[in-house]
């Protein structure tokens, strides 16, 4: 498995994000840049982490961040 890979697909102004390896410091960054501009293009981001295996407390700020964005916006994450 990789260590990080990130792909993701527009479905009907939904970004879907799919996730595989590991979130951790060094992956922080390309996860909030994706998280960051779906925000401005996007009413909806579902992320799919079934294939992480690690998730260090970085990303959850990330992802809270995000999902707080999206809801302010009149968004949602899942």
């Amino acid at each position: 498995m990789p260590e990080f890979e990130l792909s993701s697909a527009d479905r009907d102004g939904t970004l879907v994000a799919s996730l595989f390896g590991d979130l951790d410091i060094v992956t922080s960054r390309q996860l909030d840049d994706t998280l960051a501009d779906s925000r401005a293009r996007m009413y909806g981001v579902v992320l799919d982490l079934s294939a992480v295996g690690f998730m260090d407390t970085r990303e959850l700020v990330v992802i809270v961040g995000s999902w707080e964005g999206l809801l302010a916006a009149g968004g949602l994450l899942a």
